[in-house]
């Protein structure tokens, strides 16, 4: 019996490649960050529909907080504006509201500087935009690896600006939960601005560096304003629960992925894709070229129920229930066919399956931090 397909608005990921053929992803010894972390955020589905829907709105030249008399085009509102309000008559109309660019809104979602076609791998982005770091070829879509630089109003030419030394002019924007605005004399000694900004931002984590695991007092605070609104005290498990909403957490800067298991945790993201789709039982099953043999998994349930109470809580519980038959699917599978990254293929597929819904499921900002290789020196 064929297996369900999950509607297409509840699934997490979108199949970009055939999960059995290691071919058709980026080489396991590449250590490119940025590649992988795009690999990861083009799968996730969510990042696909944004894409759809906000591609064609986004624009590079509004200003953070819209004058009063604009049209709210080029801006995410909620709620959501009528076409042809203004800004004064949006604000009127409702007076707690969230307005901002489009950019600002899918950088806050997804970590992106600039919105990318995610039906592009990394070598067709790379062919039409060349980064300018061969260690890190496309950090430039990661607001985690790319600083930005926000100049003056839009309108006002940059070279007239700075022309005329004694000119000031406003500059506005919007800061997420992990960034901060720098003011920065661009004619001053760089070294020396770089060796102070490292201190100063040092100075916001406990322990006075970012080896520190949080903000300074970000805990404290958050905990004060949870006890406040439910009126009682938190205890540890629900502090430990509650990490997760910190901007800045206690393993931010740690990832549980090494670069030889990337691919593997790319193909497994695939993989849940075709679950998803109602195609992998019939993927496993079949012949795969005439090395190996096909397999059977027909005594296995692993099948996500998409008729009781179709909502994305439902399906995040289904992809719990049918973890276990899933392991025991895949380990039958990759006994006869290669999984690169690890000799115990029991251990590696759940690390895999683990990193596959954290990477791929919003959390690509990890993989970008990861550090890439060291520059080589070159020879005189």
């Amino acid at each position: 019996m064929a297996m369900a397909c999950v509607p297409d608005e509840f699934r997490l990921f979108v199949v970009r490649a055939d999960w059995r053929d290691s071919n058709l992803y980026p080489r396991d010894t590449l250590h490119d960050p940025s590649i992988w972390a795009w690999e990861f955020l083009r799968r996730n589905n969510g990042y696909a529909r944004d894409y759809d829907y906000w591609n064609d709105r986004v624009c590079e030249d509004v200003p953070a907080i819209p004058l009063p008399k604009m049209l709210l085009d080029g801006y995410y509102c909620d709620p959501e504006a009528i076409p042809g309000m203004r800004y004064d008559e949006y604000k009127k109309a409702y007076p707690i509201h969230v307005v901002l660019s489009v950019q600002d809104y899918l950088r806050e979602r997804w970590g992106v500087i600039r919105l990318v076609d995610p039906s592009l791998s990394a070598a067709e982005v790379e062919k039409r935009f060349p980064g300018d770091d061969p260690r890190n070829r496309l950090s430039w879509i990661f607001a985690s690896t790319t600083p930005q630089v926000i100049s003056p109003a839009p309108g006002f030419s940059a070279k007239s600006y700075l022309f005329h030394k004694h000119l000031s002019l406003p500059v506005s924007g919007y800061c997420t939960g992990t960034e901060v605005m720098v003011r920065l004399d661009i004619t001053g000694n760089f070294d020396v601005q770089m060796d102070s900004l490292r201190r100063k931002i040092g100075g916001l984590f406990e322990g006075g560096d970012r080896g520190g695991e949080t903000l300074s007092g970000s805990r404290e605070q958050f905990l004060q304003i949870l006890e406040h609104s439910v009126g009682s005290s938190v205890d540890a498990d629900q502090r430990e629960a509650l990490e997760a909403f910190l901007a800045v957490n206690s393993n931010w800067n740690s990832t549980s992925a090494r670069y030889d298991t990337l691919q593997s945790t790319a193909r497994m993201v695939d993989l849940i894709g075709s679950l998803e789709a109602g195609t992998l039982k019939g993927e496993l099953e079949a012949k795969w070229g005439d090395k190996f043999p096909p397999i059977s998994v027909s005594g296995l349930d692993f099948s996500l129920n998409p008729y009781l109470s179709p909502s994305p809580a439902h399906y995040l519980q289904e992809h719990l229930r049918i973890r276990v038959p899933l392991r025991k699917a895949l380990h039958k599978y990759f006994t006869f066919h290669h999984l690169s990254g690890g000799k115990s293929v029991i251990k590696l597929i759940n690390r895999c399956l683990d990193n596959a819904y954290q990477f791929a499921g919003g959390g690509h900002a990890q993989v970008a931090r990861m550090s890439p290789p060291k520059r080589t020196k070159k020879k005189r």
